[in-house]
């Protein structure tokens, strides 16, 4: 079994009182409670930039306080401090992640840190892309997958909005992992679309889930794999659920010809059982 090395962040009254107390920090704290989260980052920003790696991770730890979760991770990687897990990978919006995770059939460990990876919890995530939310779904995959899950209605802002990001955003990772029964494919479908994923087939035999991970052509959806499957396993931790390592989730990739006739067709992929 795994061990996980989590080691929480050392309180310090002093240096919380002094970081809290900065005029910026103040003021991003009420613009962070009136829901001006824009105007909160830019403050919190402000400040971050001028203190000390300790002082960074007292503000992750205030940032925490306050339920400001993508500020917590986002300062704590500024400060290259990795050992607290439970800052680092919160447990938030747990009423809907588990709910969804529950109707779509899908791995709520592998939900969170897709999640995670996506946004690092900011609600109002948004990339230069132009995908939007918790999720990052972009608009033309919201529209179309809330269409196929009977939404009467859908305006780009839905995605804005956690709830109903959530909703499209695993309706959209079901459809991903239903096209091959295969986590990596499914994560890596999420991050570079299916059409690549679909290009990066096997031709004739099956291959190790790690070798074709590491033959991925895009830099950033390798890492992407990498990442979330690393993060899978935190989460399990976080959830308090029985740890799946990371070789579970992790099964044989089809060739493309055996995947478009019939689905699951590696020896190793035949024992899975689903999510």
């Amino acid at each position: 079994d795994y061990t996980i090395a989590h080691r929480s962040l050392p309180e310090d009254l002093e240096t919380w009182n002094k970081v809290s107390t900065k005029p910026a920090v103040m003021r991003a704290r009420e613009l962070f409670h009136i829901g001006n989260k824009y105007f909160a980052r830019r403050e919190w920003n402000s400040v971050v930039s001028n203190l000390t790696n300790y002082e960074l991770q007292v503000a992750a730890m205030i940032a925490a306080n306050w339920g400001w979760h993508d500020r917590t991770i986002l300062t704590l990687g500024r400060a290259k401090s990795y050992d607290d897990l439970i800052l680092r990978f919160p447990v938030v919006y747990e009423n809907q992640m588990t709910k969804y995770s529950e109707m779509r059939g899908l791995d709520l460990g592998w939900m969170y840190a897709l999640t995670r990876a996506e946004s690092a919890f900011m609600a109002d995530a948004r990339s230069p892309s132009g995908a939007l939310g918790l999720m990052q779904v972009m608009p033309a995959t919201g529209r179309e997958t809330a269409k196929k899950i009977n939404f009467r209605t859908f305006y780009n802002r839905y995605l804005l909005e956690p709830d109903k990001n959530i909703t499209i955003g695993s309706a959209y990772l079901k459809q991903v992992y239903e096209r091959y029964n295969n986590v990596i494919l499914a994560t890596a479908s999420y991050n570079a679309g299916p059409n690549a994923v679909a290009r990066w087939l096997p031709r004739e035999e099956c291959v190790e889930p790690d070798i074709w991970v590491e033959q991925i052509p895009y830099t950033e959806t390798r890492k992407y794999v990498a990442r979330i499957m690393f993060f899978a396993t935190i989460y399990d931790w976080r959830l308090k659920n029985k740890i799946t390592r990371i070789n579970q989730r992790m099964t044989d990739i089809s060739p493309r010809n055996q995947v478009a006739s019939s689905g699951l067709s590696c020896p190793a992929a035949a024992n899975v059982s689903g999510l």
